[in-house]
């Protein structure tokens, strides 16, 4: 995983803003675990994290909505 470092700015001095595109296909069990580290290492930015299901058959789908609220 490729982490930003904190004192990232962009070039007029502002925070960086970031967004995560990340795919899913039966993810329940890492899920958690990959939003806590991105929220975490990305404190002093600007973040949006997109999860898209790709058909999951596990509970994948029920814990982005559980992670969205």
């Amino acid at each position: 995983m490729y982490l930003v470092s904190q004192e990232s700015l962009c070039e007029d001095g502002e925070t960086m803003r970031l967004s995560f595109v990340i795919p899913v296909l039966n993810e329940a069990e890492s899920l958690k675990q990959l939003y806590n580290e991105i929220k975490q290492n990305t404190v002093h930015h600007e973040v949006e994290i997109i999860f898209i299901d790709d058909g999951s058959r596990d509970d994948s789908f029920a814990i982005m909505e559980d992670l969205a609220n």
